[in-house]
Formats: C-alpha cells, structure tokens, sequence
C-alpha cells in the first residue's frame, strides 16, 4: 500500500510538472529544459522556439513535429542526440529521466542532413548555435542578430533595444480577468510603435 501511495505521489508531481509546461510553449517550439520539465528556464527557451521556426520556414514543415511530451521528447533526442549527462542530472521528473534512457545512446544529426540540403552553411550554423540543447550554450538574442547569417539583412541604425530588463509579476498577471488583460495590453501596444 505504501508503495501504491508513493508511487501515485511521484505520479501527481510529475502531472503537475507537466501540466505546468503545458503553458509555456506550443509542442513543436517547446525548449529541452520545458520538454523534460527542468527547474528553471531563461529567454533561452525563445531561442529554441525562434529556431525551431527558422528551420520551419527552411523544410517548410515542423522540425519537431511530435503530438504528446513524450513523443515530442523522442523526436528531439532522435535529431539532437541523448544529453549530456550533467543535463540529465538537472531533470527534476523521474519519468522523464526513465524515458531517456529507454532510447539508449543516439548521436546528433548534423545539420545539413536535417535541413535536407536547403540552407546556406550560415544558416546551418545559426541553427547549431540556436538549437543546443542545453540552454546555456544557445547563442544570445544579441549574438544571433549579430550572425553572419543576418549580414545583408542588419541596419543597426533602425534597431531599438530596450533600455531595461523587463520583470512581470506573473501572480498579477494570471490574477487578472481577461478583459483587464485586453485592456492593460491595448494600453502598451502605443509604446512600441
């Protein structure tokens, strides 16, 4: 019976950890550390997902096209390759961390070979540095736009950059109804154009 308990309890954390990813990103753009529901994550995680949509518009397709957590988890090990160890450690889910190693060891594709040929060696490097999948080695939001790959498309004099990191008291935020919501977004939209 004790077993039977503590494993139901195991059972809940982990649905609560995955309920609580659910959120954050749609499947095919959702970020490693989202996938198998790590602690903590940082603007890395739109990285990924601005990644996952370079390759897209590159196939013409989702990279990772997987329906459920799981399947999405396969998909991404199966191109990326099983993480490193030190990553593994990191992932707070023990189901998660079983899933893994029931896919055994496999290599990372090379990029070439997922973007089937269709993308300039710039881009293929933009990917390999966008899509790591540990977070701390993905390339910064200001590397990336400083990539050989943008180098007929930056004109530095019409970028702007926020002065400030922006903090959002998500407790505030999810405490409103929808239409404060609306009307608290309609009221910042001027401040950006």
């Amino acid at each position: 019976m004790a077993k039977l308990a503590e494993r139901d309890q195991i059972t809940e954390a982990e649905e609560h950890c995955f309920y609580m990813t659910q959120h954050v990103a749609t499947l095919p753009y959702r970020a490693p550390e989202l996938l198998f529901v790590m602690p903590e994550h940082s603007t890395a995680v739109d990285i990924w997902a601005t990644g996952c949509i370079f390759a897209e518009m590159i196939l013409r397709r989702e990279l990772f096209p997987g329906r459920s957590v799981s399947g999405q988890i396969k998909i991404v090990v199966a191109t990326m390759g099983t993480p490193p160890e030190k990553f593994i450690e990191l992932i707070a889910c023990e189901r998660t961390r079983r899933l893994l190693e029931s896919f055994g060891e496999t290599q990372a594709k090379e990029w070439r070979e997922i973007l089937k040929c269709k993308a300039t060696s710039e881009a293929e490097d933009l990917m390999a540095h966008m899509a790591r999948l540990d977070p701390l080695e993905r390339i910064t939001v200001e590397r990336a736009l400083s990539h050989p790959y943008f180098r007929g498309f930056k004109y530095p004099m019409n970028e702007k950059t926020c002065p400030f990191k922006v903090k959002m008291d998500m407790a505030a935020v999810e405490s409103l109804s929808h239409e404060e919501l609306n009307e608290f977004l309609a009221s910042e939209v001027p401040t950006f154009v």
